[in-house]
């Protein structure tokens, strides 16, 4: 087999990856993970740290579900060898929960406005 294979296998094995339950994992993993930030709750670093890892679990969760090949041992006849096509699953995997896990991480929120500080009126 040659590299020039690989690049022809990326539509198809896109199109036969299980993307529903990543997206339903994944959408429940950023729902874990954005409920508290646009409610506005300030949480603790453990708390925070306790919801990543909820929403890890959920990614994990749903890449098990794109990397599972249910047609493996139908295919095993073809031309293309298993671990090819394996590689080329696990990079679309790999690449969906990077997009996923960067949307999912939290961005520091800015520091809520106050008053300015009262000037003195005092000539100097």
């Amino acid at each position: 087999m040659s590299p020039r294979v690989l690049p022809a296998l990326v539509v198809p094995t896109a199109r036969a990856m299980p993307w529903r339950p990543f997206a339903a994992a994944a959408g429940l993993g950023l729902l874990i993970v954005a409920v508290p930030a646009l409610s506005g709750v300030s949480l603790r670093d453990r708390d925070l740290a306790t919801l990543l890892r909820l929403a890890a679990a959920c990614g994990a969760v749903g890449a098990a579900f794109l990397l599972d090949d249910p047609a493996a041992r139908g295919l095993a006849a073809v031309p293309t060898p298993r671990l090819a096509r394996q590689l080329v699953r696990a990079v679309l995997a790999a690449l969906a929960v990077t997009v996923w896990w960067a949307r999912c991480w939290p961005s520091p929120l800015p520091a809520p406005r106050t008053a300015p500080p009262a000037r003195c009126r005092c000539p100097v």
